[in-house]
């Protein structure tokens, strides 16, 4: 006996079949799922939801995630309010209401991934940005390949970039001398790194935890774009 319903009614032109943790699944992982057309990324993308996931991601892992005691390090203590963040903040949906049925399917499929439960994972968000001592080049390479290549594909040329919306490395610093003046283009990418989208400047830029990408990786990534 599956544990969700079905939602025959909700899901035009799927299997009747389908359950509500199949349809919650299909959402996770479609770029579509917000319905916005500045928006060509999923849940998937920045979240993994098995052990063994190669990636650096932004997003915390999934497994265990209705479980746990606190999102956002803490500061958020809802898990519905720790969605709603992501899905208007880095995918630009409107409010997604909580009693809908694309909210309880997606409830469903992450209620479907075991892991530990009660614990609060850090997330630790830099205030004041600074530049950060550089690294060894070849090691940022391969940070660059797990944090930065799926989104941003190839430097220079951007190939394999999952959305053109992207930006491309490092061509895109040398329009910082023009909107930032007097600032570092690396110190712009740090900001970008540790505050995504709220840095002002557009785009979908999810913030790095110093968790997730210490500075001292970072310093290393900045070596491997020549910044």
């Amino acid at each position: 006996m599956k544990r969700a319903l079905v939602l025959s009614v909700l899901l035009a032109g799927c299997s009747p079949d389908m359950t509500a943790t199949e349809y919650g699944a299909l959402l996770f992982h479609d770029p579509g799922f917000a319905g916005s057309k500045f928006n060509t990324w999923s849940c998937h993308t920045c979240h993994a939801t098995r052990a063994g996931d190669a990636r650096i991601l932004s997003g915390a892992p999934m497994a265990g995630v209705v479980g746990r005691g606190g999102w956002f390090g803490g500061k958020s203590q809802g898990l519905f309010d720790a969605v709603q963040t992501c899905y208007v903040s880095f995918m630009r949906g409107s409010d997604l209401d909580q009693d809908s049925g694309h909210a309880r399917a997606l409830y469903e499929y992450l209620a479907s991934l075991e892991g530990p439960t009660g614990e609060v994972l850090p997330f630790t968000v830099v205030g004041n940005v600074a530049d950060v001592a550089r690294g060894e080049p070849d090691r940022g390479g391969a940070i660059y390949e797990r944090a930065c290549k799926d989104c941003h594909g190839n430097l220079h040329t951007g190939d394999g970039r999952n959305s053109s919306r992207a930006s491309l490395l490092p061509e895109v610093t040398a329009e910082y001398a023009n909107l930032f003046p007097g600032v570092p283009p690396s110190v712009v990418v740090v900001e970008k790194v540790r505050h995504g989208q709220f840095f002002g400047v557009g785009g979908n830029m999810p913030l790095y935890s110093t968790e997730a990408l210490s500075d001292e990786e970072l310093g290393a990534v900045l070596s491997y774009l020549g910044l």
